[in-house]
């Protein structure tokens, strides 16, 4: 099926709560994948694992013309191109190429033509970034550019969630160091990606555009995609193809 576009929806983990409960609950939606939330000791964590999951699967069943009480049957898989595991790393399902990132506060997923690079990474922004930050992450140039102060951990924030994405789209994970990747402004293209990524000797990273999503005041959301597609936003209640209200935060 040839999507023309790149589809992403936002939710907080409360937020999808609600809205799974009008599908039938995480069980209906998930099937037998709601059980791995058990793994996680911390209660925000299992929740957010189980927002994104569902956001996934719902909004692949949108764009796919499945019902959303019929998700759970979706065959999504996972394949960890590192190690070539298939309990996590890059979704997958027939017609779409899929990615999904997440936080304890914020849930991230996105869909676009099957075959595609694709990419998606969602990040809350702290306070400040941890000691060496600049050393593991940056490139030199991107060093010498960035400011000091609140702006300066912005700007590596954006960058970091940049890197993240394009290192997802090409199913590297951080197997390819960060450092190695430079994030440029590219204004060959208009639309929601304005930069890409620089990352010689390693093809399928090298030259993915980059573009930011919006993602609310406290968190940085980004798309890599090896292809400058027009990207549209789902509103999460729309997935259930009704208008659900969803409480704030």
């Amino acid at each position: 099926m040839d999507w023309p576009s790149i589809s992403y929806s936002l939710t907080t983990p409360g937020q999808m709560h609600v809205l799974a409960g009008g599908a039938g609950g995480y069980g209906a939606v998930l099937g037998a994948e709601a059980e791995l939330a058990g793994r996680y000791r911390h209660h925000d964590d299992a929740e957010a694992f189980l927002a994104s999951r569902a956001l996934l699967r719902l909004l692949a069943a949108r764009l796919l013309g499945v019902p959303a009480d019929e998700a759970a049957g979706l065959p999504v898989t996972r394949y960890c191109r590192t190690c070539g595991g298939t309990d996590h790393g890059m979704p997958q399902v027939p017609g779409l190429q899929l990615s999904m990132s997440r936080t304890r506060t914020l849930v991230l997923a996105a869909a676009g033509p099957e075959g595609i690079l694709l990419g998606a990474d969602v990040e809350q922004v702290p306070d400040s970034v941890f000691e060496g930050f600049d050393e593991s992450v940056l490139s030199p140039s991107e060093r010498r550019r960035v400011r000091r102060g609140p702006a300066g951990t912005l700007e590596r924030m954006r960058l970091w969630t940049a890197k993240e994405a394009a290192v997802k789209a090409a199913g590297h994970g951080f197997a390819v160091e960060p450092s190695r990747l430079t994030v440029e402004p590219d204004d060959s293209t208009a639309g929601a990606f304005t930069a890409r990524v620089s990352c010689p000797g390693t093809p399928d990273v090298d030259g993915l555009r980059l573009g930011w999503i919006p993602a609310g005041e406290h968190h940085l959301a980004a798309l890599a995609s090896a292809e400058a597609l027009p990207v549209a936003a789902v509103p999460p209640q729309a997935l259930l193809g009704a208008d659900h209200r969803l409480p704030e935060g």
